[in-house]
């Protein structure tokens, strides 16, 4: 009888509440094919939906409020958009982090995403003892501070990030 390969997840399967850190030269590189395919930015942004602006912010991967640089993450639902199946992986070699638009952001992500133990025991954590809303990252809570020390390493399987206790 032989062994059923673990399931992987890749990121265009991740849900499209993420927003994408990608690399700079990948980003660039990426936009530059864009604004090729689509024959220029006001039509690449038509085409995605969103006005100008958010588009050159997202090439640049940071905008400019009140004198003010704050970092800006791809939605992943506009990625969805644009990303053959053909450069996924070249995509995931070159994200640096995601995040939920008001979380924490998850950096060195370890992709594709693959079906484990682990990552079943973090699954059923979350169940019993965590929550998600829309709007804001997941929350996990427990007493027992050995069985979340337990949890916190469990969750390096998807890779580095700030724990707030």
């Amino acid at each position: 009888m032989s062994k059923r390969k673990p399931k992987e997840w890749h990121i265009l399967e991740f849900p499209d509440t993420l927003y994408i850190k990608i690399k700079d030269k990948f980003r660039k590189k990426l936009f530059n094919q864009l604004y090729q395919k689509f024959g220029s930015k006001r039509k690449t942004a038509e085409y995605l939906n969103i006005d100008l602006r958010p588009l050159l912010n997202y090439e640049r991967g940071f905008s400019i409020k009140n004198k003010v640089k704050y970092r800006q993450l791809i939605p992943l639902r506009l990625l969805k958009k644009v990303i053959e199946d053909k450069i996924q992986v070249d995509l995931e070699k070159n994200i640096s982090a995601i995040s939920v638009r008001a979380g924490l952001e998850v950096s060195n992500l370890k992709l594709p995403l693959k079906e484990s133990p682990k990552l079943y025991s973090i699954i059923g954590h979350m169940i019993a003892d965590g929550c998600k809303s829309k709007s804001h990252p997941p929350y996990y809570a427990n007493s027992d501070k050995i069985l979340r020390k337990k949890f916190t390493k469990k969750l390096l399987l998807f890779g580095k990030f700030r724990i707030k206790e």
